[in-house]
């Protein structure tokens, strides 16, 4: 039995078997078996020459290994291709590397496509959360920032309340350390006393700040708020160089101030003008006596007499137009030097001229010697001197009496005289004579007050009468008579007002008006009804 093997494997091949199952290879037509080695050589020859020709023609298992590397190859190829495609989009958006690349370097392409450092720009304020690191103690009031041409400063306004009877204020100037990367107090103000009633955030009252382009200087001035109703606070002017560094130019006190274009000015008694001028600070005070005083002002003049009373020098009763002004100068030096250093006070009812006028802290003039009248009414004024003659309860008289209206005065004749029995400067000894024993002898609302039957006069230290009570409305009083109601009563009298409520002493209601050198109060019930007394008071007797 003839058997057939593969060629190229050698496998054993079965019959009629077109193909060898172990590799793959065609089974040639011309294919030889093998035999003996008796075989002479030209068969040997064929068979070999037939089996290369088999191995060229006939595909191979192993033949199929170089198309799989050609296509892995062909696949790597086309990726750099890509690659390289997407690293040149990138290069030709960034003009930095593509200017890089086209340098001829052989340094790599890494350090040519490093992005440029990026500077950190410098914050221009302090936030909140900052001003807690720094100044843990303290609350932020305000916030304002200076400006130079090299530098920037951040102004902080702080506050505290403190362990004593006051809180605690103070300015810090900070600048920004850009290599640490944080915020530096510069300067600092000592620590100013602020008024313990109020909250933190009100004890910072006005805040001018003065930084004129081009200069190297600037200008603070603050004041500390009051929660008492005296309306003096505490200022102080502080000038900032282009360093950063305040020196405190000016401290004082001062009811209120404004600015005017490069000046601040403060008011208090006078003035204090604070100037910025050229990265420096001026500061010049004016006296209140000295203040300016305009030519269509009506001046009033006054002196302090031999009593210690501030007294006119002329008319008590003045009268102006509707808009015009009055102000007040010292008559003498001793007077003048009184007025300038707030010795003598001015107290009006100004504001509030339904009332008369007293030397409580709300009605009084807190600075400057001039006052408008805007409105048609009668305006008390009384200047007092701090140490001068002591008025009791009821205070000093009235100084002036100014009338707002056509400028003219009232014809003396629409006033009548007191019409009472007796008159200012009648003894003591008089009315008794008169009457006879008083029905009643004790002091009244801060004098000594004799009664006789229904007639009450007030008597001096020298028992002499210097006022009058009146109960009975046969007695005129400038052509007011108890029994009129308060809209008779201003119909009649050459002023007008409107009553209050007494709740310190009569518990009633009360109107009161100033005629002449007298002051004249009228007592009712009722605040719309009939009037039942009256009590006059001569002043400046």
């Amino acid at each position: 039995m003839q058997m057939n093997f593969c060629k190229e494997c050698g496998s054993k091949l079965q019959d009629g078997a077109r193909f060898c199952r172990e590799c793959g290879t065609e089974v040639a037509k011309t294919s030889t078996s093998i035999t003996n080695s008796s075989k002479t050589n030209t068969s040997t020859t064929n068979t070999r020459t037939t089996a290369q020709q088999s191995r060229v023609s006939s595909p191979k298992k192993k033949s199929l290994k170089w198309p799989m590397v050609a296509g892995v190859a062909l696949i790597i190829i086309v990726a750099g291709i890509i690659i390289y495609k997407m690293n040149d989009t990138e290069t030709a958006s960034n003009p930095a590397d593509e200017e890089n690349n086209n340098e001829v370097t052989t340094e790599t392409q890494t350090e040519t496509n490093e992005n440029p450092e990026v500077v950190e720009e410098e914050p221009q304020s302090v936030t909140s959360e900052q001003f807690q690191e720094l100044f843990p103690d303290w609350q932020m009031i305000k916030q304002e920032k200076v400006n130079f041409e090299e530098s920037n400063y951040p102004i902080l306004v702080m506050g505290k309340k403190g362990s004593s009877d006051f809180g605690k204020v103070k300015l810090t100037v900070m600048d920004y350390n850009n290599q640490e990367k944080q915020w530096e107090s510069v300067w600092e103000t000592e620590e100013f006393e602020a008024d313990p009633y109020l909250d933190v955030d009100s004890f910072l009252g006005d805040m001018f700040l003065l930084n004129p382009e081009g200069q190297n200087g600037a200008l603070i001035v603050f004041n500390l708020l009051h929660s008492g109703n005296s309306g003096m606070y505490s200022t102080t002017a502080i000038q900032i160089d282009n360093q950063g560094i305040g020196t405190n130019k000016w401290t004082g006190y001062g009811t209120s101030m404004e600015v005017d274009n490069s000046t601040v000015i403060v008011y208090e008694k006078g003035e204090t003008h604070i100037t910025l001028q050229d990265g420096n600070v001026a500061v010049e005070e004016i006296t209140r006596s000295d203040l300016e005083v305009t030519s269509d002002s009506t001046i009033v003049k006054f002196i302090l007499d031999n009593h210690g009373l501030i007294v006119p020098t002329g008319d008590k009763e003045i009268y102006v137009e509707l808009g015009e002004e009055i102000s007040f100068v010292p008559a003498d030096d001793i007077t003048k030097q009184l007025f300038d250093d707030g010795e003598i006070a001015i107290y009006t009812n100004l504001w509030n001229n339904d009332s008369p006028v007293n030397t409580s802290n709300a009605n009084r003039l807190p600075g400057g010697n001039t006052v408008e009248f805007t409105e048609e009414t009668t305006v008390e004024f009384i200047l007092e001197y701090y140490d001068g003659a002591n008025f009791g309860l009821d205070g000093p008289p009235v100084t002036f009496i100014v009338h707002v209206g056509d400028g003219k005065a009232v014809d003396e004749n629409t006033s009548a005289a007191i019409t009472t029995r007796f008159q200012v400067g009648d003894s003591l000894t008089d009315l008794i004579d008169h009457y006879g024993e008083p029905s009643f002898d004790d002091y009244y609302n801060g004098g000594r007050l004799v009664f006789f039957e229904d007639d009450g006069y007030f008597i001096d230290g020298n028992e002499l009468v210097y006022g009058f009570y009146i109960t009975s409305s046969d007695y005129t009083i400038f052509n007011g008579q108890v029994g009129m109601t308060g809209n008779e009563l201003n119909e009649a009298l050459p002023v007008t007002t409107e009553p209050y409520f007494d709740d310190v002493y009569s518990q009633e209601y009360v109107y009161q008006y100033n005629i002449d050198d007298y002051k004249i109060h009228f007592y009712a019930k009722e605040e719309n009804g009939p009037t039942y007394s009256a009590t006059i008071i001569k002043m400046n007797y």
